[in-house]
């Protein structure tokens, strides 16, 4: 197990012979493979900066002047919540500090480095008012759930100083997920310790992870036990990146067949994956957008998601943009699953906490009934597409995708290798199964009679819980001379 030293952080610095008004702070720091993450913190009645006032800015660490090795733009600033800011800045030179700085204000102060191999990142109070603490670099193996006497949970600011720190046990811990007993006063002060106290993990007799975990409360956290009926039958959650041309197509599939809430957990896009996600929820589809940076985290997100969505929705799916459940009893999704579940049900009192659902690419697959339900998972992506999508699958481990490094990772594509040229055959290699059933039921129920067009492919709204179809306008108003 590895621990990270924080980068030194500079005291001051100032812009010219004039100090930095302090607009802004900057939190955190967080060095990914291939990018870095700052969290931005502003004064409640501070003006947010823009991307386009915004600098990312590289300083020698050894060298007290304040003059700018290097500045680049920002690759993307995100608003997390009411005056914090998540800005992606690209890796720098080995050795430089990061930081930000505004075109009108001057670099502002660097904020405390980790880096992403070892770190607790997130954490949530669950309704049961315990922790949930999210962290990378245990190294636990995986698909098994590890000694929780051998850690505990630590709250506090300063975790070099035990003496400074609540502690508390940690209840089980399983890969890179640890639920911890979180302790009363930190609970009984949530309005006032929740954006200011950290948690994280640390071996006993050993040493503490890093922390950037800052505690959030769900929204129900505390309560009373959740409600018998909830307001959701079905959602999905998906994690995503630069999927925002796939993502309308998407959404609109699964409301057609049932599907009433959507979480999308954005790793990091560079596309219009925000603006297509608000045209959605402006054309009435209950689908929210939550920054998630953290790459190779798929399992940690969707556990994020889960403990967001349980309070809302009584079946919760995870599925990939690529991937479309399809239905050929031509039944809705929360009747299937009535279905399904009523009938394990009736041989006992029995409880079904999971539904699975095998696939194949290009065709399905299933473990239960093949009228019922199954899921067509669309594998192949054009080439320069999937180079990019490669890339972020082997970043946690490997700078460059053509590296000879890990050439047998689970995280490379099976057969690929490190070449990057087109293989011959790519347009069929993941075509297991031919099967046309989805394609010929969408387009049997779903087309416009009058143009054969899609609802995601013409102006979709939805009202009243009634699905529709706006035709473009395409009269023009002539001009009168």
């Amino acid at each position: 197990m590895k621990f990270a030293r924080k980068t030194p952080t500079a005291n001051a610095i100032v812009s010219g012979e004039h100090p930095v008004t302090q607009i802004l702070s900057v939190r955190e720091t967080v060095l990914l493979p291939d990018q870095v993450i700052l969290f931005l913190k502003y004064p409640r009645s501070a003006r947010l900066f823009t991307k386009e006032e915004l600098d990312c800015v590289y300083l020698s660490v050894h060298n007290t002047s304040p003059v700018p090795r290097l500045k680049q733009s920002p690759a993307r600033v995100d608003t997390e919540q009411l005056g914090e800011q998540i800005v992606r800045c690209p890796s720098g030179p080995r050795g430089l500090l990061i930081t930000v700085g505004s075109k009108s204000n001057g670099v502002f102060p660097a904020g405390p480095t980790h880096h992403w191999d070892s770190l607790a990142y997130e954490a949530l109070v669950d309704n049961d008012n315990t922790t949930v603490v999210f962290v990378k670099g245990l190294n636990l193996r995986p698909e098994r759930v590890s000694n929780a006497s051998r850690f505990e949970c630590v709250y506090g600011e300063d975790f070099s100083r035990l003496k400074l720190v609540l502690r508390s046990e940690v209840l089980s811990i399983a890969q890179e997920i640890v639920r911890c007993r979180t302790p009363l006063i930190v609970l009984n002060s949530q309005k006032k310790v929740n954006s200011s106290v950290k948690v994280s993990v640390r071996i006993k007799g050993g040493g503490t992870l890093p922390s950037i975990a800052r505690l959030g409360f769900l929204s129900d956290s505390g309560r009373d036990p959740l409600p018998t009926r909830k307001p959701h039958e079905t959602c999905i959650c998906t994690m995503a990146r630069n999927q925002a041309r796939f993502l309308k197509e998407w959404v609109i599939y699964h409301a057609l067949i049932g599907v009433q809430r959507w979480y999308i957990y954005d790793n990091n896009s560079d596309d219009d994956t925000d603006q297509v996600i608000e045209s959605l929820f402006n054309a009435g589809y209950n689908i929210s957008r939550h920054i998630w940076p953290w790459i190779k985290t798929q399992e940690g997100g969707f556990s994020h998601c889960a403990l967001r969505a349980k309070g809302s929705c009584e079946w919760i799916g995870f599925i990939d943009v690529d991937e479309f459940l399809h239905l050929p009893s031509g039944l809705f999704l929360h009747d299937v699953i009535s279905n399904l579940t009523s009938t394990i049900t009736s041989f006992g009192n029995i409880s079904i906490g999971e539904i699975r659902v095998s696939c194949y690419s290009f065709g399905p697959f299933i473990d239960v009934d093949r009228r019922m339900m199954v899921v067509n998972h669309y594998k192949y992506q054009v080439w320069e597409v999937f180079k990019q999508k490669f890339y972020r699958r082997v970043a946690t481990y490997v700078a460059d995708w053509k590296d000879e490094q890990n050439v047998r990772s689970k995280d490379r594509a099976p057969g690929l290798g490190t070449r990057a040229v087109e293989p011959v055959d790519w347009a069929s290699r993941f075509c297991e199964v031919t099967d046309t059933g989805l394609k010929d039921r969408v387009l049997r129920n779903f087309a416009n009679p009058k143009n054969s067009l899609l609802p995601w492919q013409t102006t979709t709204n939805k009202k009243a819980g009634t699905w529709f179809v706006e035709e473009e306008n395409t009269n023009k108003v002539q001009e009168k001379e």
